[in-house]
């Protein structure tokens, strides 16, 4: 079981990390076409509301519905798959037309500080790039009867395509028109692209879908889950939503500088969340229902690989993350001025990995037993507490980066009680003072190591220092100190 976790977790990373780095190379060509200007948000705002809306919407529901459903039959899976397909793409394609037509109000809802002229450059290409939210949907509800079977090659790789697409755009709109149109266009192509991979790759599992809706499978319950679920992950992954509407009210640049900083906190987050709560989710529902004693060592174990993980992360990223800024946005139309106002948003943004990350992985266990209240009521505290703090808050971008690592604080902390108080079994192993020696102590030495050897000034260098020293720190933890004290401890006590 450990193998295949590791095996299935190397290759969903490889492709997140790829697919990542994609998405860097994307953000460094529009921050070089655009600059911090008043294009610049509204392209920003029309490549991530799309992204925005599945968030808003679905936030994982689709996964964390239908995986446990299709771990059974594969007949009974098939229909299901099909019929998941047909309910959701329309369901979406329908709400689409309505945003599309009221896309005026979504405009001013998401940037309500956008004035007349960037409202109106607007228009055309958010009418575009909505019909992007349905192809997702569709492709979500194919990755969850990939990643039910353990099948995350493809689904790894879909954040990749769509962004080479989108990349592909920005080139062209860079040397011919620059039109926000064009750059719609090749985004739903994009999408589109993704949503024919994974289709085809589906059907390498058991064959094609059963087209039939006799008998009908998508139940109540399914929908009921489906919508608790995707209200934690709306609420969850809305707040830089919320932080990005009200950025807006800072003057022009002002959304672009704070989703630069958001967007460069991405990759840490989906190395040390994403890619363990996916790659866990099927296994923690199975075990759930099969062998209790295996789901409750799964949830010890994804609480200290997550904590140890994101705080590693943190470690290592926040002493260069002025070199990971200047690396990334550093040419173009972006001044010195700019990269550090975006690099001080980093340092800040990045203190809010480990909090998601616990609130991540607590979802997943608690979904994983069919609990899709508990989550949801956690994540709504936590928004009560990001819109009274922001409220009330002092202007400045800084203020409200602030404000949205608190908020996370509230969710991950919040999660992480209820996931104890629902499973009393597990506190004596995770509160277990050798692994807390070893998930405090590595980043720790981490940080402090690349404080004192002030290696900010040598460029790539220090990154790739930084990342080197963080990869050997996460196999040390993970994999050789746990084995080597699991044997001293045997000893100990056979003496």
């Amino acid at each position: 079981m450990l193998k295949a976790i590791i095996f299935s977790s190397l290759l969903l990373n490889i492709g997140l990390l790829i697919g990542r780095f994609s998405g860097f190379l994307r953000e460094s060509l529009l921050a070089g076409s655009f600059g911090i200007s008043a294009q610049a948000d509204v392209a920003v705002m029309m490549l991530s509301v799309p992204d925005l809306l599945i968030n808003i919407l679905v936030g994982g529901g689709v996964a964390a519905a239908l995986i446990p459903e299709f771990d059974g039959d594969k007949k009974r899976s098939l229909r299901l798959w099909w019929q998941a397909l047909l309910f959701f793409t329309l369901l979406f394609a329908l709400l689409t037309c309505g945003l599309v037509f009221s896309v005026a109000p979504l405009i001013k809802l998401l940037a309500p500080g956008f004035d007349e002229s960037q409202i109106l450059l607007s228009l055309v290409p958010m009418q575009y790039v909505l019909w992007l939210v349905p192809m997702t949907v569709a492709t979500g509800v194919i990755s969850a009867y990939l990643q039910a079977y353990n099948r995350f090659g493809v689904a790894a790789l879909g954040t990749l395509t769509i962004n080479i697409v989108i990349i592909m755009g920005l080139v062209f709109i860079s040397f011919y028109d620059g039109s926000l149109i064009t750059l719609a266009v090749f985004v739903l192509l994009g999408g589109l692209l993704r949503l024919a991979i994974q289709y085809v790759a589906a059907q390498g599992i058991a064959g094609k879908p059963v087209m039939s809706v006799s008998p009908w499978i998508i139940n109540q319950p399914l929908i009921v889950r489906f919508f608790q679920v995707a209200g934690t992950g709306c609420v969850l992954l809305c707040f830089p939503v919320i932080i990005r509407a009200f950025a807006s009210y800072d003057g022009e640049g002002s959304v672009a500088q704070i989703s630069y900083a958001i967007k460069l906190v991405e990759l840490p987050l989906a190395v040390t969340v994403t890619f363990l709560a996916t790659v866990l989710f099927p296994r923690l529902s199975h075990s759930y229902k099969e062998d209790f004693l295996l789901f409750q060592q799964l949830v010890v174990w994804g609480i200290r690989a997550t904590l140890f993980l994101s705080l590693m992360s943190v470690a290592a990223l926040v002493p260069v993350s002025a070199v990971l800024t200047s690396l990334v946005y550093g040419y173009g139309n972006m001044t010195d001025s700019d990269i550090f106002q975006v690099s001080s948003l980093l340092t800040i943004g990045l203190l809010y990995i480990p909090f998601m990350g616990m609130a991540t992985f607590a979802t997943v266990v608690l979904n994983a037993q069919k609990d899709t209240k508990t989550p949801l009521f956690i994540s709504l505290a936590a928004l009560g507490g990001l819109l009274l703090l922001t409220f009330n808050a002092d202007s400045g971008l800084l203020a409200l980066m602030k404000i949205l690592v608190i908020a996370y604080a509230i969710a991950g902390i919040g999660s992480f009680v209820a996931l104890l108080i629902k499973f009393p079994i597990i506190r004596r192993d995770v509160f277990d003072p050798g692994y807390l020696f070893i998930i405090l102590l590595l980043p720790l030495s981490l940080y402090w190591l690349l404080k004192i050897s002030l290696i900010e000034p040598f460029g790539f260098t220090s990154l790739l220092i930084a990342f080197v020293l963080a990869g050997l720190g996460c196999f040390l933890g993970l994999l050789v100190v746990p084995v080597f004290r699991d044997k001293l401890m045997r000893k100990l006590r056979n003496l």
